[in-house]
């Protein structure tokens, strides 16, 4: 009798493990379907072409590679002009961490840029509204990144509601990618 009682255990488990596997097969695939949906893909933007990205107004002019001047790393430069479109001077730090743009190159992650002013070459602490400004924004190019290889920009907007949920009045939230730029950056002469 235990023979048939220990038949019945395993053929019992072994529905279990199946069923329990099905069950998880169904389940990634309903989160892959969901994920999809999720990540938007972008449009992609060209070099020289306006975007608004909620506070701001961004055209990027151009992409290079710089070698440091120091003992630093070399670093990836995005020359672009920036326009607050608010009636309010803005903080130029654009949320904590850095949320304008983003920069992956395969799996490598920049870190936070610098943002330079153009005329003065002194960092962007303020924005001023409707003063076009032209500045630079610059990465330091991580260690496992490799000359000639390709890099993907995404830029985000940042959201305004009149009303929000929890103080009742307008503010901006959270960030959300709009369009991105693929390339692979050009050496600085």
């Amino acid at each position: 009798m235990t023979t048939g009682q220990t038949s019945l255990i395993r053929r019992g488990a072994r529905r279990a493990l199946a069923a329990s596997g099905i069950v998880a097969a169904l389940l990634y695939g309903w989160w892959q379907a969901i994920d999809a949906a999720r990540t938007p893909n972008l449009p992609e933007v060209k070099l020289g072409a306006p975007m608004t990205l909620g506070r701001v107004a961004l055209t990027p002019l151009s992409l290079q590679v710089r070698e440091s001047s120091g003992d630093g790393p070399p670093s990836f430069v995005l020359s672009a002009t920036l326009e607050n479109v608010t009636g309010e001077t803005q903080v130029a730090s654009f949320g904590s961490p850095f949320r304008l743009i983003t920069v992956k190159a395969d799996n490598v992650e920049f870190g936070n840029p610098k943002i330079t002013l153009l005329r003065d070459r002194q960092d962007l602490f303020q924005l001023q509204p409707r003063m076009p400004e032209a500045v630079e924004i610059a990465w330091q190019l991580p260690k496992e990144w490799r000359s000639g290889e390709s890099l993907s920009l995404t830029f985000f907007r940042q959201q305004f509601k009149l009303e929000d949920n929890l103080y009742g009045r307008s503010s901006w939230l959270g960030y959300s990618p709009v369009a991105r730029i693929a390339v692979t950056p050009e050496t600085a002469p």
